[in-house]
This record gives structure tokens, C-alpha cells and sequence, in this order.
């Protein structure tokens, strides 16, 4: 999963830098918001990636460690929610708001710490659900804040 996701990443800010620099604002907008929209593709991605990773996992890792199954679909899940953030990432990037990314981060780890000490049980499963909580927090900001970046940038008038 991670593997997809920074390929992804690489692609899509290299991707961004050629595109935007020579289309309009409003054109940027309204790309911005076709795409937003089609990340729900996404989910049907999941069942692919997750298909191939237990597929491995019952073929090589089952025996000696057999009961990571429901951690496996944890972990694919939080970094399908990174995936989705590194979309919304692009255009921080793009716009200058790099500072706003490292803030995403922040609260993803802070996140993410507060979800796995909060948790009874400290075990590789409750690592797993706090990763994932936290990539899910990291999306949720990058979300609401890339929303209002395109917006506030007067981007459309």
C-alpha cells in the first residue's frame, strides 16, 4: 500500500507543477473539483490491493504469523486514506502551503499517539487501528483546509 502511495504522490506533484502552470485559475478550480469528486474510485481500489496483500500474506506469512489478517485491512485502509490526502497535498504544495502539509503530519502523529495510548490493549492491532486513525485525521484536514486554499486563493471569482 505504502509502495502505491508514494508513487502516487511522485506522480501526481510532477504531474500538478506541469498542468496548473499554464491553465487559469477558474480552470484549475474546476479540475480541482472533477477530480475531488472521482476520488471515490478509490474505494473500489481497496478490494484490489487488499486482494493482493492477504493474498501474499496467507502464501508466505500465515504460519508464522496467523493472526494479522484484520491488521493487514486496517493498515490498507489508513493508507488508502493517505493515498486520498496526497491529493489534496498536491495543491498545499502547488500553492505554496507546504508549511500546512508538515501541519497535517502533526496532527496525523499527534493523532495517532493519542488513539494508541488511549487504547487498553497495546499490541500490534492497536497500532494498526491508530496508524490508520491517524492517516484518517490527516486526510480530514487536508480536505477541509485544500477546500477553503482553493477558495481563499481567489481562485474562482
Amino acid at each position: 500500500s505504502l509502495f502505491l502511495v508514494n508513487n502516487f504522490a511522485a506522480a501526481w506533484g510532477t504531474y500538478l507543477v506541469k498542468k496548473l502552470a499554464s491553465d487559469t485559475p477558474e480552470t484549475i478550480f474546476n479540475e480541482y473539483r472533477r477530480i475531488r469528486n472521482k476520488l471515490y474510485i478509490v474505494v473500489c481500489i481497496i478490494p484490489v490491493v487488499l486482494s493482493l496483500q492477504l493474498g501474499v500474506y496467507l502464501l508466505v506469512y500465515f504460519e508464522k504469523y496467523p493472526d494479522l489478517s484484520l491488521c493487514i485491512v486496517t493498515l490498507t485502509v489508513g493508507y488508502t486514506f493517505l493515498g486520498a490526502s496526497k491529493f489534496f497535498m498536491g495543491y498545499m504544495n502547488y500553492y505554496g502551503k507546504n508549511t500546512m502539509v508538515f501541519v497535517s503530519s502533526l496532527i496525523g502523529i499527534g493523532t495517532l499517539l493519542c488513539v494508541y495510548y488511549t487504547l487498553t490493549v497495546s499490541d500490534v492491532f492497536s497500532m494498526a487501528i491508530a496508524v490508520a486513525l491517524g492517516f484518517v485525521a490527516q486526510f480530514s484536514f487536508c480536505f477541509g483546509y485544500s477546500n477553503r486554499l482553493m477558495v481563499n486563493c481567489n481562485v474562482v471569482r
